[in-house]
Order: structure tokens, then C-alpha cells, then sequence
């Protein structure tokens, strides 16, 4: 198949554009929550947000906080890598060893980040309550469909940058055979 090198750039940097607009979305939207402009129900008064999130942090705001900080915070990361990964496209780099490093470090960041939603408010609790937190009395753990999805996505871009590596390898080792 014929590869049409300028307009791959061309998509490549729209999608670069994209994801940097993505990543501007997360950063305001954690602003946003973080002033009280989101909530968990629904408000005549508000446009809410209704979110997932573990009940017990509900009640309490700072160590909810400390939980979307920073899962929203491995999101970033990941999405910064696939800014790079379309920089390198860009560049006419489409299969090359650092572009496949960073579709790696996407889809593991990506499920850093779905195993961070599932274990880390009953940690960030159990640590608040290890240090004397008055009010924690329960844990939850939960994983809802967006952290499956999230994690089969993830192992999908593993596997294409498993074989997109191979590929690579053989297509240099038929480069020396001939």
C-alpha cells in the first residue's frame, strides 16, 4: 500500500493539535471541579457533572482531590506522549524505535492510569485513616466499565507496538539479506 507521506503529516498534526486540546480539557476541567463548578448530581441552580468516583472519597474533598489529581495527572502523561508520538509523525518518523517508545509509554500510562482509578482511593482512605482521619470508616474498591475499556485499549497499543516492533526487525534483517 502506497503511503501518501505529506498528508499523513498533515492528519498528524491535526491530531497532534487534538490531543493538545485534550489535554488543555483535563487541566480546565479539574480547574473547574476544583472551584466547585462540578458536582456528583444534578443541580437547577449548576450545570453538574455527574461523575464516577468512589463514595467514600465524596466526603471528603481534599482526599477526592488528591485521587483526580493525580489519575488525571497520569492521563496528561500519557497524552503528552502521544504528542510526541504525532510530532515524530510529523516528521515523516512513522516506524521508527522512538516512535514506538512513545505509543509504549501512551498505552502504559494509559493503564497506570485505569489501575490508579481502581486502587488508589482505597489507599489514599486507608492511609488517611492509618494517620488518624476522623470519619474514615470504610473502603471501596471499584472498577467500572470505562477502567476495562480503558485497560483493553491500553493492551491493544501494546500489542500493535509489540508488532509494529517486529515488523521493524524483519524488515532490517531482509535489508541485510539482500
Amino acid at each position: 500500500m502506497i503511503i501518501d507521506c505529506a498528508k499523513a503529516k498533515s492528519r498528524a498534526k491535526w491530531l497532534r493539535y487534538a490531543v493538545l486540546a485534550l489535554i488543555a480539557l483535563v487541566v480546565v476541567g479539574n480547574v473547574v471541579w476544583a472551584t466547585g463548578g462540578m458536582g456528583t448530581r444534578a443541580n437547577g441552580d449548576h450545570v453538574w457533572v455527574i461523575a464516577s468516583m468512589s463514595p467514600s472519597l465524596d466526603k471528603f474533598p481534599g482526599l477526592l482531590a488528591i485521587d483526580v489529581v493525580t489519575v488525571s495527572l497520569i492521563v496528561v502523561a500519557g497524552l503528552y506522549q502521544l504528542v510526541r508520538l504525532m510530532r515524530q509523525f510529523e516528521q515523516g518518523d512513522f516506524f521508527s524505535v522512538r516512535a514506538m517508545g512513545h505509543l509504549k509509554a501512551f498505552a502504559l500510562l494509559l493503564l497506570v492510569a485505569a489501575i490508579a482509578d481502581c486502587f488508589l482511593p482505597p489507599l489514599i482512605l486507608l492511609t488517611a485513616h492509618l494517620v488518624g482521619m476522623q470519619g474514615v470508616r470504610s473502603l471501596d474498591f471499584g472498577i467500572d466499565g470505562t477502567d476495562i475499556w480503558v485497560a483493553l485499549v491500553s493492551a491493544l497499543f501494546l500489542t500493535i507496538t509489540t508488532v509494529m516492533g517486529e515488523a521493524r526487525k524483519l524488515a532490517e534483517d531482509n535489508e541485510l539479506i539482500v
